[in-house]
């Protein structure tokens, strides 16, 4: 029995204090002397798409093309006497010289054919391609994130927070307790 009512005591003690608080404080009124906006910075971020046109430079085969016969002919005569030149320059001695400019003749010449059907096989043309990149667009806004408040009661100064502007008026709850002697 004892231990019943030593439980009962212990939760009454629990719950007094939480009756208490559940009780309604009464409800005044002070006047607000002073009210400071407290700013906040918000970034709000945009995708925004940037596009543009480039030239292109391609090239590629041409189709259906033969090199003519003059422009071969071309390549392969002149080729033929730079390596011919080339190779009597560096050739020594009356027969190093003929070998030399005979080898040089050859080589030029056939290097001389190729670059001249390549170069005329080649088709070189440009166009303009539309590029396109995605860059974040960021917009800083200042926005209200509260009021700093000053207020006046009972000829005591006090300051706290809100939410939204108190007016000329904010309310103030008074609670009760009592003071032991």
């Amino acid at each position: 029995m004892k231990a019943l009512s030593g439980t009962i005591l212990s939760l009454s003690l629990l719950i007094a204090p939480l009756t208490w608080a559940a009780k309604p404080q009464t409800i005044d009124y002070a006047q607000v002397t002073h009210v400071t906006p407290v700013y906040k910075v918000v970034e709000h971020r945009q995708p925004v798409q940037n596009c543009w046109n480039e030239r292109v430079r391609e090239s590629a085969p041409r189709r259906g093309y033969q090199t003519s016969a003059d422009a071969r002919a071309v390549g392969t005569l002149v080729g033929g006497i730079v390596g011919g030149s080339i190779g009597h320059a560096v050739g020594r001695g009356d027969d190093n010289k003929r070998i030399g400019t005979v080898v040089g003749a050859v080589m030029g010449a056939a290097i001389g054919n190729e670059v001249a059907h390549t170069a005329h096989m080649q088709q070189v043309r440009y166009r303009n391609v539309e590029r396109c990149e995605v860059q974040q667009q960021v917009q800083k806004q200042r926005v209200i994130d509260g009021y700093d408040v000053t207020y006046r009661y009972h000829g005591q100064q006090y300051h706290t927070r809100t939410r939204n502007h108190p007016g000329k008026r904010i309310k103030v709850a008074l609670t009760v307790r009592p003071l032991e002697h």
